[in-house]
């Protein structure tokens, strides 16, 4: 996860995904077409969230423009932590 110091100018943000604390840098807003809000997520729950995706896009052909757009979604997304 995040190894940088917390302070006034990097704050802690919960990641909603796996609840694991991180800096601004290393979260991100995405906004998922299946999902009702969006979500601020930590990068390591990235490829996991890829992954589910992924497997309900196999078993779930009818919403697949909704899946594909979501998939899509997470791999522009940035990713990491900017130190």
């Amino acid at each position: 996860m995040c190894l940088n110091e917390y302070g006034l100018l990097r704050s802690v943000i919960v990641c909603e995904e796996c609840g694991k604390n991180a800096c601004n840098a290393c979260t991100q807003t995405v906004e998922l077409r299946s999902a009702s809000a969006p979500r601020r997520i930590c990068a390591n729950c990235v490829p996991d969230l890829k992954q589910r995706i992924g497997i309900q896009l196999a078993s779930n052909p009818d919403q697949r423009s909704v899946l594909a757009a979501d998939l899509k979604m997470l791999e522009l997304s940035r990713a990491g932590c900017a130190t």
